[in-house]
């Protein structure tokens, strides 16, 4: 079955986009200093596609509509390396164990949004989920 036809004359949005712009409406928040974007998992492949994807989107250097970057992951060191890789210099890099719970409690207070590579995610993203939905951080995951 094909779609209607819009009568409009502008693009679709994509996916990429509609999340972007999604994160963005979620960054609107005055008075708050949280960071705005937690990355955890870069080190591996797909992590690192959406390291690449966010550190060369347009609107990372757009001073009305910039956002912040943060990495995390259970290696620093993995972490820097891709981040030198991939030209993300002096983005914050965080150790952390998603599995205790106070370390990623601790951590996501700091941001507004959490995208997460590390899987499989019945078993690595329980914590996750559930610190993100109590503390309101808005939640992303790759299924």
């Amino acid at each position: 079955m094909s779609k209607p036809k819009s009568s409009s004359t502008t693009s679709r949005p994509t996916q990429q986009n509609l999340l972007l712009c999604t994160i963005q409406d979620s960054m609107e928040s005055p008075g708050t200093e949280k960071k705005d974007i937690l990355l955890l998992g870069a080190s591996g492949f797909t992590g690192r596609l959406i390291l690449k994807y966010l550190i060369s989107h347009p609107t990372r250097t757009q001073s009305d509509a910039a956002f912040t970057l943060g990495l995390a992951g259970r290696s620093t060191d993995k972490l820097r390396r891709v981040a030198a890789e991939v030209g993300a210099n002096n983005i914050p890099i965080h150790e952390l164990d998603i599995q205790n719970e106070q370390q990623v409690r601790t951590l996501f207070t700091a941001y507004r949004v959490v995208i997460t590579s590390v899987g499989p995610f019945w078993h690595y993203g329980k914590v996750v989920a559930k610190v993100c939905a109590e503390l309101g951080v808005h939640y992303v995951d790759i299924t």
